[in-house]
């Protein structure tokens, strides 16, 4: 599966951006570029459309990763792993609500990026035999349109996950999960997890 995957990466140092090329190369994934800024970064984005982004949160220009993040939830649907030195609690809560599909700290291994680009690949091709319906979807059997976070998560209901996993999945605790829950069954005019599951699976029957 690996050797089909399409990479981008987006790194602003030169060196670091060649040695992440060099070793998914040599794990057969396909990189399709490398972008050393924001601009760049959005113009291979949209010219190249990547099944994975590796994202630098900082980066030289105005764009940062994670304004490249918001457009790749809101306009592509494109996955992208973090790739980052800071850990501090204003980043963390930045970019947990841009939902990424993982977050590694450098200096990183080649085995932790293979890793986290297994599980994000892994995490995709679930997502997409699930047949799950899109947002807009989704959002017509709501009262309100979900936002980007509730539609994760409800994706992620949908795969069988508990609170305790979505949690760990999105970097927040159980008590946020339940209040997104509650938000999210509100929205769709149901009591509990199993009604909004039954409200999905007739749509995905019609």
């Amino acid at each position: 599966m690996s050797e089909k995957i399409k990479i981008l990466i987006v790194e602003d140092e030169a060196l670091i951006a060649k040695d992440i090329e060099f070793s998914l190369r040599q794990l057969d994934y396909h990189i399709v570029g490398i972008a050393f800024d924001g601009m760049t970064a959005l113009d291979m984005i949209h010219s190249r459309l990547p099944d994975l982004v590796l994202l630098d949160i900082e980066l030289n220009g105005d764009i940062s990763g994670i304004d490249i993040a918001i457009v790749l939830n809101e306009k592509y649907s494109i996955p992208f792993i973090y790739l980052t030195s800071y850990a501090d609690p204003c980043t963390i809560d930045m970019v947990k609500k841009t939902l990424p599909f993982g977050y590694i700290l450098k200096p990183f291994s080649e085995r932790e990026l293979y890793g986290a680009i297994e599980l994000a690949v892994y995490r995709l091709d679930e997502k997409k035999k699930t047949g799950f319906p899109a947002k807009e979807k989704i959002d017509d059997l709501c009262d309100t349109p979900l936002t980007d976070r509730e539609y994760e998560l409800l994706t992620g209901l949908f795969e069988g996950k508990s609170n305790q996993e979505l949690a760990k999945d999105y970097f927040i605790s159980v008590n946020t999960i339940k209040t997104h829950l509650k938000n999210i069954y509100s929205k769709m005019e149901v009591s509990n997890r199993h009604k909004a599951l039954s409200k999905i699976f007739g749509l995905m029957k019609q």
